[in-house]
């Protein structure tokens, strides 16, 4: 079979497909890449085919439309006017040209990106979503989202769906445990969950070797992920509350940033651009960060307890729900504070039932089918069409 992801051209989107695409790719399907100019390279050097899709983001309007929405950091505008709007109406037309010429036979992509669920649908694939450990009811989507999603139908000349009834029936791969959905929720039967397993080596990057020698004292991450990581001196303020402390934080701060920027803030402090959480979070007590789904979900499968810093998109909601487990505790990025960092540290570090909790979650995770049946269950759902 040929399998088709598709995705924004967003690490944060792109990854959680990876360990899917490495699956389906062992199983003997061809795997492509359908994503904007300028991410092909990445898709590329992570080995697979890339099929670009539409304008790049640097080009107008989706251009100005997402840097207003990273800006605002409202869930509301993203889902709406980035992803249901432009980005979706820039994708959808150019990748039913892809359809029609690489002739998928399923098309997987990231639960936002909309232009592949009306351009499956009029080319008559199926489409499966790759869910980010949350189920979101469609009810969140059409109060969000709604009238633009309906204007997307209407763009590519389907019928109306005012209640998304296309996004109920098709299938969706949950990558996150049971015990993380929020109680009394109505799950439908075209949500199938699995273990969730987090992308996050590009090329040869290692442990670096001074993390063997860090003192023997708590090691807690900080990170504000690939999108954040510059946003209105947060991690400044995070780092001057850990500077001192009786513990080691090593932080990594992006490609994009110097660690000289932050040098000299705490001899506690060891600041990186990037390491592999997968391979510091074994050797980690406790997680710092902006609650994005990779690490959240990284976090929870250590059993290692949380403070979280949501910023946008979907981070609030995964930061609530750690919150109501027990499993973290979250601060609110407008009111953050050294103090407030510090204090919150301490008690995730010192009071036992974050990391029992966490621990609970990571058991759950540990015991689930992972990507390799969820390869089986697309198969079978493609036959039966």
């Amino acid at each position: 079979m040929r399998w088709l992801f598709s995705s924004h051209p967003l690490d944060g989107h792109i990854h959680p497909l990876i360990p899917l695409a490495r699956a389906a790719e062992a199983a003997g399907h061809r795997v492509g890449f359908a994503v904007p100019p300028g991410f092909s390279d990445k898709v590329e050097r992570i080995g697979f085919e890339a099929l670009p899709c539409g304008p790049a983001w640097t080009a107008e309007p989706i251009a100005s439309v997402y840097a207003k929405a990273v800006e605002l950091g409202d869930t509301a505008f993203f889902l709406s006017e980035c992803y249901a709007n432009v980005a979706a109406r820039s994708f959808a037309p150019p990748l039913l040209d892809i359809i029609a010429n690489w002739r998928p036979d399923v098309i997987v992509s990231d639960p936002t990106e909309f232009g592949s669920w009306v351009a499956a649908e009029r080319a008559g694939i199926p489409r499966v979503f790759n869910l980010w450990g949350l189920f979101l009811p469609e009810a969140f989507l059409v109060a969000l989202a709604g009238s633009r999603l309906e204007e997307l139908r209407a763009f590519l000349d389907l019928s109306p769906d005012p209640k998304l009834e296309t996004l109920v029936r098709a299938t969706k791969l949950l990558f996150g445990p049971r015990g993380y959905q929020p109680p009394g929720l109505e799950i439908p039967a075209s949500v199938h969950f699995f273990r969730p397993e987090v992308f996050d080596q590009t090329g040869d990057e290692r442990l670096p070797d001074w993390v063997s020698d860090l003192p023997e004292r708590p090691t807690v991450y900080v990170t504000l992920g690939t999108l954040f990581n510059t946003s209105s001196n947060l991690l400044e303020t995070i780092l001057e509350g850990l500077a001192g402390e009786a513990l080691n934080a090593v932080v990594t701060i992006g490609r994009d940033r110097d660690p000289s920027e932050l040098a000299g803030l705490g001899s506690n402090l060891h600041v990186e651009r990037y390491i592999p959480q997968s391979l510091l979070l074994p050797h980690c007590d406790a997680v710092i960060s902006h609650a994005g789904y990779g690490t959240v979900m990284g976090s929870l499968a250590h059993g290692l307890p949380s403070v979280l810093i949501p910023i946008s998109a979907d981070q609030p909601m995964h930061a609530r729900r750690c919150e109501e487990i027990g499993t973290a505790l979250s601060l609110e990025r407008n009111e953050l504070t050294p103090e407030a960092v510090r204090n919150a540290t301490r008690r995730v570090l010192r009071e036992p039932s974050f990391r029992i909790r966490a621990r609970a979650l990571a058991d759950e995770i540990a015991a689930m089918p992972g990507p390799d049946a969820s390869v089986e269950l697309i198969e079978r759902i493609v036959r039966e069409i």
